[in-house]
């Protein structure tokens, strides 16, 4: 895992959950859940790490969340790959995708790769149990997605 610099992960996360609100305002729901996941995920990072996270995340959504963010090529696609993914959703699932989804990209900006695309849950798990830096960096991105949906997504 090469990492990025702290300033080109918060400048990822801030366009990232500006795209979001841009893109999702009609749908104030899915962007109040996200706030929601926003404010509460990072201490399930804290407290039981980024692998148990993640599955508690895809539980709520599915598995295909994470497989969003890893292929998303910018935010701009990220949210696209989403929106396609939510239509159907009720706004409580869909918050949990927006978030996982942002996660994984964020992730996968900080340098966490993942060679197979075959199960990119199962990896991005494995990934983070073998290696304690990746859970120090996605407490640290999941501290700045909550910042910037306070921020950008209001009540």
């Amino acid at each position: 895992m090469s990492l990025l610099s702290t300033v080109d992960v918060v400048k990822t996360i801030a366009e990232c959950v500006s795209t979001y609100k841009r893109e999702f305002g009609p749908y104030e729901g899915r962007l109040s859940s996200f706030r929601s996941r926003a404010r509460d995920l990072p201490t399930l990072v804290f407290t039981r790490g980024l692998a148990y996270s993640i599955v508690y995340i895809a539980s709520r959504s599915s598995e295909a969340t994470f497989r969003l963010g890893l292929e998303a090529s910018d935010c701009s696609d990220l949210s696209k790959k989403v929106q396609e993914h939510v239509k159907n959703m009720a706004d409580e699932e869909s918050g949990y995708v927006l978030y996982g989804a942002l996660l994984a990209f964020a992730m996968k900006t900080c340098g966490v790769t993942i060679k197979t695309a075959e199960d990119p849950l199962k990896e991005l798990v494995e990934v983070s149990l073998k290696d304690p830096l990746v859970n120090a960096r996605a407490l640290e991105v999941a501290e700045w997605i909550k910042r910037f949906a306070e921020a950008y997504v209001t009540k």
